[in-house]
């Protein structure tokens, strides 16, 4: 009775309010040195960059340094981007690492500032400026998301566009090709002046790779080639995507615009199923890529041809995966 009347006693609640007290503290302490310790890994990075790899040599060295390492080259690479965005941070300023990763979406210097500035007054976490950060993409197609699968933006294989970054000191700025899942490498060979208004395809040479303007739309950019890993659910698969100049990653793909019942569920497995049965054997898919969902997995369309080996001939007329789902009562209508 006595060791009860003390459990809910004053003192109890005093202890147990000065140890969640303990706990924040800690994990804001955890957070700072993380965003610390990034940021200054991108500096280390950027100014090896600067000082020791030519033009041309970003990829190898990514390559050895996730070897050496064992630190995935997307987290290196996010760490210099994030040096490079934010060459001065705040420790005071309320922004975890999480906050800033999502930020690196945001290309626009302008933007982002006006977000930093909305996250420091409204006090937003960081799961809700990744909701707000994928508000504001809408998704493409005109009209009805309907009418947006029924007639999608089909794309065009490796075209990309270019942005222009410079060093820490906003000097010696470099042309870098934008392929797509926050992977940019330095611009190869061109057959003209680069300049960011145009877009560009790639182009295959005995000694690498070379980028050619084309008369191309930004509707048609982030259009890969892929290999199916697994099917995850009728929604979502796992694929290894070709980006392009020897560039391969791999994703977890959100099929856009549509969602499949719970694979716990009958229905669930049988959509699974579906998806398995279509994909099968396949040498290869062609994905169409939007923004991310809050889970970061990249939304995506998926288009296939069984027995094509033309990689265009599929990415025009490959049957449209999404939108079958829909069409044989597998999933229904969903904006993420």
């Amino acid at each position: 009775m006595s060791g009860s009347k003390n459990i809910t006693s004053q003192s109890y609640a005093k202890l147990l309010a000065s140890i969640r007290q303990e706990m924040a503290r800690a994990a804001r302490v955890v957070e700072r040195q993380k965003v610390i310790t990034y940021w200054t890994t991108g500096q280390y990075i950027r100014k090896y960059i600067d000082e020791h790899i030519p033009h041309g040599g970003i990829i190898p060295f990514y390559n050895k340094l996730e070897q050496d390492l064992d630190i995935n080259s997307r987290t290196l690479q996010q760490c210099e981007q994030f040096y490079r965005y934010f060459p001065k941070i705040d420790l005071d300023d309320g922004l975890s690492w999480s906050h800033y990763r999502f930020l690196l979406a945001v290309p626009d210097k302008k933007e982002r500032d006006q977000w930093v500035a909305r996250v420091r007054k409204e006090g937003l976490a960081s799961n809700v400026l990744r909701l707000h950060l994928i508000e504001e993409q809408p998704l493409p197609g005109d009209g009805s998301l309907n009418e947006a699968l029924k007639n999608p933006a089909r794309g065009r294989l490796y075209t990309y566009r270019i942005v222009r970054m410079s060093d820490k000191n906003g000097t010696n700025e470099q042309w870098y090709v934008d392929c797509g899942f926050t992977n940019r490498i330095e611009a190869p060979e061109a057959a003209s002046v680069l300049e960011n208004k145009r877009l560009y395809i790639s182009q295959k040479t005995p000694s690498g790779y070379r980028i050619k303007a084309v008369n191309a739309r930004v509707e048609e950019l982030y259009t890969f080639k892929a290999k199916v890993i697994r099917v995850v659910d009728a929604d979502t698969v796992l694929a290894a995507i070709d980006q392009g100049f020897g560039v391969w990653t791999e994703q977890r793909l959100r099929l856009r615009g549509i969602d499949a019942p719970e694979l716990k569920t009958i229905a669930g497995k049988k959509a699974k199923q579906f998806v398995e049965k279509r994909l099968q054997g396949l040498a290869f898919i062609i994905i169409k890529t939007y923004k991310a969902d809050k889970y970061d997995r990249y939304l995506a369309d998926i288009f296939y041809l069984p027995g094509e080996d033309d990689m265009d001939k599929v990415a025009k007329q490959g049957s449209f995966l999404n939108q079958q789902l829909l069409d044989e009562g597998q999933a229904v209508l969903w904006k993420l």
